[in-house]
């Protein structure tokens, strides 16, 4: 059972460590607002947990206590705005300002109020807040996915799961001895559940940027099957290479690939083969072509 537990708890920090090499990459593609979401929100929930499994150089008892509680109420106010975020409740500067405000007055009653109790009555504080704060955002994403937007109930399914990590978590630093071993392998599965949910929701939203980016980059001669140049573009595109090689002659290479029956492959499978195969030669040929070599559509079957 031990064992299943530290696979779990490697999975999650797996995750997590997936989740920074992605932000890293997002944010050398210019997207830099969505790869410090993805990094913030793994390196809040990974100190969240390495804090409440003892991680934290804390000898008292007490001390530890009411430094885990600071953890809660400031992750829990941290991964809820994150969460709203990835949500679309901060789009319109005046929505984000007042959600901004909203937490920040909440985090900072929370810490006021906290200090006055003792270490276990602030913990008990700090975790149903942050539960108080995990139902507000899980009936935010509830209503926003029963209105049609389906990936949203990927957010539904991970704040849930967070919501039971988060239990089973602060049961274990309550009474880290006598707890169950199931109660740490259940929360060892949700919150690797419910960052494996967020990493998937945020690869979503990061690639539905890099589809917009080229699309207004390209504008009306974009292709969506092949997310390349149109033919049109295509021809704009070597005519200008040719006129910036006026002043300055340079080498240069061209190389045209032509896939061939495709007129028989829409007579027996019909248009959607078609462009699945088209999709499938474009997506290979990005990831074969170097990044400095310009490609794009040439005719209906011909890269």
């Amino acid at each position: 059972m031990e064992k299943l537990i530290t696979g779990l708890w490697g999975c999650f920090f797996g995750v997590v460590f997936g989740m920074l090499a992605g932000a890293v990459f997002a944010y050398a593609r210019s997207l830099r607002r969505i790869a410090l979401n993805a990094a913030l929100a793994a390196l809040a929930s990974a100190f969240y947990v390495v804090a409440f499994l003892g991680g934290l150089p804390i000898d008292n008892a007490q001390t530890l206590t009411g430094s885990l509680a600071v953890v809660t109420i400031t992750v829990s106010v941290l991964l809820t705005y994150l969460l709203f975020a990835l949500l679309g409740l901060t789009k319109s500067q005046r929505m984000r300002r007042g959600l901004f405000a909203a937490l920040c007055s909440l985090f900072l009653l929370a810490l006021v109020s906290g200090w006055q109790l003792s270490p276990g009555n602030f913990l008990m504080v700090g975790t149903a807040m942050a539960i108080l704060l995990g139902l507000v955002a899980l009936g935010v994403a509830a209503k926003k996915a029963w209105s049609g937007e389906r990936l949203n109930w990927a957010v539904v399914f991970g704040i849930c799961c967070m919501l039971v990590a988060l239990t089973g978590l602060s049961a274990i630093a309550h009474d880290r001895d006598r707890v169950s071993l199931w109660v740490q392998a259940i929360s060892a599965l949700t919150a690797t559940l419910y960052m494996v949910t967020m990493a998937s929701v945020m690869w979503s939203r990061y690639a539905y940027l890099i589809e917009l980016h080229k699309l207004m980059a390209y504008g009306p001669s974009y292709d969506p099957v092949t997310r390349m140049r149109t033919h049109q573009e295509t021809g704009h595109m070597v005519g200008a290479i040719f006129k910036s090689f006026r002043d300055k002659p340079q080498p240069m290479g061209v190389v045209v690939l032509t896939i061939a029956n495709l007129y028989s492959l829409e007579q027996l499978h019909g248009v959607p083969a078609v462009n699945h195969a088209l999709f499938v030669c474009a997506v290979r040929l990005r990831r074969t072509v170097p990044s400095y070599i310009q490609m794009g559509r040439l005719g209906t079957d011909g890269f």
